[in-house]
């Protein structure tokens, strides 16, 4: 879709659960499974590598695990380049999948 409509600006934010809701609960039940670093950066690649159109993407918010900014298509190697440099990180070294206290 993002690639049809060609957006302007491609903006990515990753689920962070909020503490004291149902689904932070839900995750903790084991009913909800959220991805790991490397699922959610491995998902960021598909997306960089797949988009087919003239954007900017950026990936600036607190709750992404690497900050990305590019232009498609003319950045897309260096975008892939620091995913993939992302991807050789140890999960242990990125923050924990919520924010907040327990």
């Amino acid at each position: 879709v993002l690639s049809l409509v060609s957006p302007h600006f491609i903006r990515l934010r990753t689920l962070v659960p909020k503490v004291n809701t149902l689904l932070l609960h839900q995750i903790r039940k084991g009913r909800f499974q959220l991805l790991g670093p490397h699922g959610v950066l491995r998902e960021t690649r598909m997306l960089v590598e797949g988009l087919d159109c003239t954007s900017t993407l950026a990936s600036d918010h607190y709750t992404n695990y690497i900050s990305l900014e590019g232009r498609l298509p003319r950045d897309r190697g260096r975008l892939l380049e620091q995913v993939d440099r992302a991807l050789r990180v140890d999960e242990a070294c990125y923050r924990p999948q919520f924010v907040g206290t327990a």
